[in-house]
């Protein structure tokens, strides 16, 4: 699959370096992270929540959970996970249940897991 077309752009525009690794398409990103040769814990993913002043993608290691009660004290107010109407609306270029871990360049206001601060890169 190749790189959606806004993630290749706001890469180009920033002169951001990267790597595409292809691997067989996988339902989980766990596994999606065993393929390549990376510990989960150093693979990024998204998770768009639906939160009190909209959409935010919240962005932890593969082998973590989203903690719903420490998104919410962050945000001030209930979240749940975004559907899939708006998973489309918001990643209009990406195959059907991605989600990147790039938020800033779809527009969406980002909260890292702090853990992720740890690696090295």
């Amino acid at each position: 699959m190749p790189l959606p077309g806004i993630l290749a752009t706001f890469f180009a525009t920033r002169a951001i370096a990267f790597r595409l690794t292809r691997h067989e398409p996988t339902a989980r990103i766990q596994r999606a992270a065993e393929l390549v040769g990376l510990p989960p814990r150093e693979v990024a993913r998204g998770v768009l929540v639906a939160g009190p002043t909209g959409p935010r993608l919240v962005v932890l290691p593969t082998d973590r959970l989203l903690d719903f009660v420490r998104v919410e004290a962050a945000l001030g107010g209930p979240v749940e996970l975004a559907s899939a109407e708006s998973l489309a609306r918001a990643f209009p270029d990406c195959p059907e249940r991605m989600t990147p871990a790039v938020g800033m360049a779809y527009g969406l206001a980002v909260h890292v897991d702090e853990s992720l601060d740890e690696l090295a890169e």
